[in-house]
């Protein structure tokens, strides 16, 4: 009889809806009933509460964290190490968590192996194959499990000999009963992640709006969460004459229930690696209406056999129609999408794989114990690491800036790389100017050693940071030239050192607010405030004091409360208002006693 497991299992523990919470959710009760004894690890960087814990600890199993603040790796991998050595670890699945895979490097030596899953085809899980896959030996996984057979097939072309590689997908377990067909009305669901790069959730709403307003017999639910979730619920609001409705966080032993009950599912990724959404609608014989990708998804959605795959989103309507229209159709597909999903995607076979790879991975007993280097020793040994790689994920970027205090190629990669959003890199680039980490002149030779089309975005950012000032910075500013997010900050620069006149900062502002390209707006409290801050300058008055309003009521945006009541304040003052702009006035000035625009604008209304 073989022996049992300590087996870490590593999370994020910030995320709500995810294929990652799924499978631990599913797998580590599986897993306990044979012979590994899990622990769950989450690591957050706040002080968020996870359900996926919750529900962990109500399953009977222990879940332990780690904590650190931005630019905090090195803490993060120290305090991994201790926990490890503290509970016995003999293998860490760090999933894709980067402190586990970094703190993978002084387990090694010791022989104990860690595990990186590919979920996903995506520049950040192939940025991790860079480093821990095929990247320095000493920093290398003994392990990786892909959950597709086309991410597989990638990994299998330059996976080092002594790597080993299991493909298994997330897996779902047994459906609650099959899905039938139903013309009146046929109900379409979409379940994941409310986000834009990968997941186009709201072009995948205005694509189901679409097909509601021409089909009466037609409706659709979406359900799950994400930073655009309020821009989704403002989308479903402002658009009439549909039957599409957001249905909320699905908790996941509902999932299949609430699948069950519909007739298709729609994902109009841009790509994918193998979506649990997808292995529960096949399980539960649901016929999937997909945009074609050409990664996790290729071999298990085959066109008119076992799901419809589609090239644009204005061809949703007509594969709708398609399955609406002729049962035998609809039935072929579900059939054959259950029989794939009880081929490959039985949670109980998925169990079995992973316990086989665990105990053959597993070092003979006892086990040694994990290293404790202190966190001085992993700072320089991170260092080192990561100044040597070609590429760094955004959390390595600030630890270099935090610790290694110099800019270097590295990070200039990282700013030009098309991947990375402007709301991701103009933080760097603020953080390495207020700490001189970088100059000016540093600046404009970095934008001398670039082809032309890097260094127009050089240029963008470099003067939205402050970098590059005065005539150029107003060039960019009329031509309007940069992304939105980069043209905001710009705007903000610019009026800071006083360029620009008040009519001039208004009509920018305006611009901004009118723009087709601006981002939708997110239901984090910070792009909330700064959206507010926005609407304020282009005198959207009504909008900016109801954006503000909310915030003030929000407690996790208390860090903007003193702001949002000196806009408030500053906004009524402005409409003639004496008495609320007091009160919102002294509110600030309770905050932040040493708010000096709150105190000089107060005086000035009790002169």
């Amino acid at each position: 009889m073989s022996r049992r497991l300590r087996v870490g299992l590593c999370f994020y523990g910030d995320n709500r809806v995810g294929g990652p919470d799924s499978w631990l959710r599913r797998m580590a009760p599986r897993l306990a009933q044979l012979d590994i004894d899990p622990v769950a690890i989450r690591y957050a960087s706040s002080g968020t509460t996870s359900p996926l814990s919750a529900d962990l600890r109500a399953a009977g199993l222990p879940v332990r964290e780690i904590n650190a603040p931005l630019g905090g790796l090195a803490s993060a991998v120290d305090q991994l190490l201790a926990l490890c050595a503290q509970e016995d670890i003999e293998v860490l699945v760090a999933d894709h968590l980067l402190p586990a895979l970094l703190a993978n490097h002084w387990g090694r030596a010791v022989a104990l192996p860690s595990v990186l899953v590919m979920r996903s085809d995506d520049p950040f899980y192939w940025r991790l194959a860079d480093h821990f896959l095929w990247g320095a030996a000493e920093w290398r996984v003994a392990a990786v499990v892909a959950v597709s057979q086309e991410l597989t097939r990638q990994l299998q072309t330059r996976l080092p000999a002594a790597v080993q590689l299991l493909h298994c997908p997330s897996s779902v377990p047994p459906p609650p009963g099959r899905a039938r067909w139903c013309r009146t009305p046929f109900h379409a669901l979409y379940l994941g992640r409310l986000e834009g790069p990968q997941k186009r959730i709201l072009e995948t709403a205005r694509a189901l709006i679409s097909v509601s307003r021409q089909r009466p017999w037609f409706s659709a639910t979406l359900y799950g969460d994400g930073p655009l979730r309020l821009a989704l619920l403002e989308l479903l609001q402002r658009e009439t004459g549909h039957q599409v409705r957001y249905g909320g966080v699905l908790p996941v032993a509902e999932v299949m229930t609430q699948l069950v009950a519909a007739q298709a599912l729609v994902l109009l990724s841009a790509y994918e690696g193998l979506a649990n959404s997808v292995q529960e609608a096949m399980a539960c014989g649901v016929p999937v209406v997909a945009r074609r990708t050409a990664s996790g998804l290729e071999g298990v959605l085959i066109d008119g056999e076992s799901a419809l795959l589609i090239d644009t989103d204005a061809e949703l309507g007509p594969a709708i129609d398609r399955l609406a229209a002729a049962p035998p159709l609809w039935q072929r597909l579900a059939q054959r999408a259950q029989a794939i999903a009880q081929e490959r995607f039985a949670i109980d076979s998925a169990a079995q794989q992973w316990r086989q790879l665990l105990h053959a991975l597993a070092p003979p007993p006892p086990a040694p114990t994990w290293p404790q280097p202190g966190e001085q020793e992993i700072t320089a040994a991170l260092i080192r690491h990561l100044e040597a790689a070609p590429t760094i994920a955004l959390e390595e970027a600030w630890f270099l800036l935090h610790h290694a205090r110099r800019w270097g190629p590295q990070l200039s990669h990282l700013l030009l790389d098309p991947q990375q959003p402007d709301t991701a890199a103009l933080p760097l680039l603020h953080y390495a100017q207020r700490q001189r980490l970088l100059s000016a002149a540093d600046y404009q030779q970095l934008r001398q050693q670039h082809p032309p089309a890097a260094q127009q975005r050089l240029r963008c950012l470099g003067a939205a940071a402050d970098l590059i000032r005065g005539t150029e910075r107003q060039q960019l500013l009329a031509r309007g030239e940069c992304g939105w997010e980069t043209r905001r900050q710009l705007l903000y620069r610019a009026m800071e050192a006083g360029e620009l006149t008040e009519r001039e900062v208004t009509q920018l502002a305006q611009r901004l607010i009118t723009d087709p390209t601006a981002p939708p707006l997110a239901e984090a409290d910070e792009p909330r405030y700064e959206r507010a801050s926005l609407l304020k300058l282009a005198t959207a008055w009504e909008a900016a004091t109801a954006l503000f309003a909310q915030l003030v009521e929000r407690p996790t945006a208390a860090r903007w409360h003193s702001g949002c009541h000196f806009h408030l304040g500053d906004i009524a003052r402005q409409q003639g208002e004496p008495q609320r702009a007091a009160h919102h006035l002294r509110r600030c000035l309770q905050l932040c006693p040493d708010h000096r625009s709150a105190a000089a604008a107060l005086a000035e209304l009790t002169r």
